[in-house]
Formats: C-alpha cells, structure tokens, sequence
C-alpha cells in the first residue's frame, strides 16, 4: 500500500513541476530558432498528458472499491479538496489583477485588461471562464465528481464501461466540448478503479516498464514532427497514452517516503499561475524578444515557481 500511495505522491509531483515547465514555453511569444522551437514543441506535445493523467488517477481514486454508501463521504471530502481551494484560489487571482489594474504605475505596461464591475460578470469570469488563475482543470474534476453516481449507476459491467467511454469520446467530438471529452480521461480511471483495481496497482516488469517508455517516446516524437493539436482535440490518443504513463511511473513506487515538498503538488497546481506570469513578464521585458530571453524563461521561471 505504501509503494502505490508513494508512486501516486511522486508522480503527482513531477506533473505538478512540468506543468510549470509546460506553461514556460516560450512558442507564440519569443521568435525562436529552429532548434530551440523544436525542443520547445516537444515538450508542449508531451506535457499535454498532464491534465488527462491528472483526472484518470482521480477518477481511480474516487471509484476504487466504491460503494454506494460512499457517496456522501467522498462528495463531502471533495468539496473541502476541491470546491474550497477552486473558490479560494480564484478569488486570489480576481484580486490580484484588480488590484494591479488599477494601480496607474502597473495598469499601463501588463496586458490585462480590468474585471468587469457587474456582479454577474465578474462570477462568470472568475469561476466558470477563469480568467485569472488556470483552474478550469478543478472546475471539470467537479463536474465529472458530480456525475460519477450516473456512471456508478450505468457502469453494470465491463462492456458497458466501455461503451460509455466510446459514447463520452463520440457525443466530446461531435459537440467539440472539451468538458465532455476530458471526462472520458476521468472516466477511464474510475473504470479501471470499479474492474481492474489490482491490475493498477500491481508491480510491473522491467521489460514492460521499458516499452511503455518506448512506446510513449515515439507517440510523442510522432506528435511533434506532426504538430498535433493541443488539449481536449486528441483525448483518443491521451487515452492510450494514460496507462504507458502510469506503467513508466512505477520507477517512482518506491518503499521511500516523500518528502513533505512533494505533497504540494495540488499547491503547485492552483498557484504556478500567479507566480510564474509575472515573473516571465519581468523576464520578457529585460532579456527582450531573443533566444536568451527564452531560454532564461524556460530553464529559470521554473525553478523560481516551484521554490515560491
């Protein structure tokens, strides 16, 4: 039990720092050469597993020997894990770009426009658009936590599972939102978590851990030379991609115990944001559009908001 519970701590951790690496990259805003943009896309393409891994260890999590008497529990845990954090953490980016909006000496040199003043507005933009902090991913994870009774009640057996996964990918293509798509993410891990708990959990091979970095490696190499597209647009493939992750990751289930730093990775998550923007900004001004500029932001910035 402590070997899975440290895996998921240390793989939750390094999704939290690539995150931060993720939303370093500098494509769209430095004119980069072409052998850094190519190492920049690969990252781009293979950090876009994170949010998809992120909701399929939730939704196992949630759904591993899940009983309906567990309900109200695991509904009122995830309200104090993640409703309160959502409100809170949005809360503080609300005020912290109203704040810097209407300082004159700031107002003028960010490119942030103010918050609307009507009350409706402002709720809107703050916790269902979220524009000033990127916590759309805790949004969804509580629609989908919403709905796991309907999957609980649908999910009779192991092909009927697998059709509503089918179903969540078709009705998310065809409707193109993304909500819909990412829970197919979500559901696949309570999938797994409701018929092949132990299978997750067990220890896996050296040779299988290999090819599944392997396989992972070319999938990525693959989706960099083709520029995939990013987000929700490829759930199909985040879902085959899910358990070559979890499989590789078990080089991280150690006997060891985490560090208490590791354990912040849901901090890291909902506060990267407000750190890491402002400080590229700064980056961006000084070191100008260059290739220094880039790479100070990509190999700094990081660094920086991960020891905030």
């Amino acid at each position: 039990m402590d070997r899975f519970r440290n895996k998921v701590t240390f793989l939750s951790f390094a999704l939290a720092v690539l995150i931060v690496l993720r939303h370093s990259i500098g494509i769209g805003i430095y004119d980069l050469p072409r052998w850094l943009y190519v190492i920049e896309l690969f990252i781009q393409q293979g950090t876009d597993i994170i949010v998809p891994v992120f909701f399929a260890m939730s939704g196992f999590l949630f759904f591993t020997n899940l009983k309906w008497k567990d309900f109200p529990r695991k509904l009122k845990t995830r309200f104090h894990s993640l409703f309160i954090p959502f409100v809170l953490w949005n809360l503080i980016g609300f005020l912290l770009v109203f704040i810097v909006t209407h300082i004159p000496a700031f107002s003028g040199k960010i490119n942030t426009t103010s918050p609307p003043t009507d009350i409706v507005s402002i709720l809107k933009a703050t916790f269902w658009d979220t524009e000033y902090n990127i916590t759309w991913f805790i949004k969804d994870l509580m629609i989908f936590v919403v709905f796991a009774p309907l999957f609980k009640l649908l999910n009779i057996n192991k092909l009927m599972g697998g059709g509503i996964l089918l179903l969540l990918l078709v009705a998310g293509y065809y409707t193109k939102n993304s909500i819909i798509l990412y829970s197919s993410t979500f559901y696949l891990g309570a999938y797994f978590g409701e018929y092949h708990s132990q299978e997750t959990r067990m220890c896996y091979n050296n040779k299988l851990v290999f090819l599944s970095f392997v396989l992972l490696l070319i999938s990525i190499i693959l989706q960099t030379i083709y520029n995939a597209p990013q987000g929700a647009g490829i759930v199909w493939l985040r879902l085959l991609q899910i358990p070559l992750v979890w499989i590789c990751a078990d080089m991280l289930a150690t006997n060891s115990e985490p560090k208490w730093w590791m354990k912040t990775s849901f901090i890291i998550y909902c506060a990267h944001h407000l750190v890491l923007e402002p400080f590229e900004k700064i980056i961006y001004t000084i070191l100008g559009n260059n290739t220094l500029g880039a790479l100070f932001d990509i190999m700094v910035a990081p660094v920086v908001d991960r020891k905030s």
